[in-house]
């Protein structure tokens, strides 16, 4: 043809009644030599076919080492513009996947708001870019509980653990938040000595204590 213009034949055996020249690639080999719509032309060497003039209407077709291909236009780079992070709790059914990000992350850290109970995760980073996303998961599992009391001194003590009804406190907090195993809260108290725990199903809960500096300790409970 010219170089520059291609047209793919589906047949080789279709009917013209004109003269014409053109080289011509087999779609296989067509589609073996294209990578994310891009063709590269040297991965067609020695498969292009020279098409000459029809002979009794139909075009013959010679083996050929010329190409006059047109090499395409570099493809264009992607711009990252940020990440979308998910995160969605495996081992329990019927959870929802989460978005932790209200704007799109720019930054290659994320840390967790809040300590999150024992479980398998799965997060997913999303790569937004001007015209396209990619996203990659990776599997979380959690099987101790993180605390704040080491870093910011704030101890209180627990007993009896496992408890059946009630549950102690030693030391100091202004409100306590009781969380089940999906990270759901179930109860918000204000400081006492001890806490009820009638109307719990048997298992394992978080208490969450914070005190008038806002410090923060969780602690895992079981209910039995």
């Amino acid at each position: 043809y010219d170089g520059e213009g291609w047209t793919c034949l589906a047949d080789a055996n279709i009917n013209g009644s004109w003269p014409i020249r053109a080289l011509v690639a087999r779609k296989r080999d067509l589609d073996a030599a294209t990578t994310d719509g891009v063709l590269r032309p040297e991965l067609l060497e020695g498969k292009l076919i020279r098409l000459e003039k029809p002979v009794s209407h139909k075009f013959e077709l010679k083996p050929t080492s010329t190409q006059t291909m047109a090499m395409p236009s570099p493809k264009a780079p992607l711009t990252l513009k940020g990440y979308n992070l998910y995160r969605q709790r495996v081992d329990i059914d019927d959870q929802d996947e989460i978005q932790l990000n209200d704007g799109l992350l720019t930054t290659y850290t994320y840390k967790e708001a809040e300590p999150l109970p024992e479980g398998d995760y799965e997060y997913t980073v999303e790569a937004v870019y001007a015209n396209a996303t990619k996203a990659a998961t990776v599997s979380v599992t959690l099987d101790d509980v993180s605390t704040e009391e080491e870093r910011n001194g704030m101890t209180l003590t627990l007993y009896p653990n496992p408890a059946s009804e009630t549950v102690y406190v030693n030391g100091e907090y202004s409100r306590l938040e009781m969380l089940d195993l999906s990270g759901r809260v179930l109860r918000r108290l204000p400081a006492a000595p001890q806490i009820d725990l009638n109307g719990l199903t048997p298992g394992t809960y978080f208490f969450r204590f914070t005190d008038e500096a806002g410090r923060k300790a969780t602690y895992k409970v079981v209910v039995k």
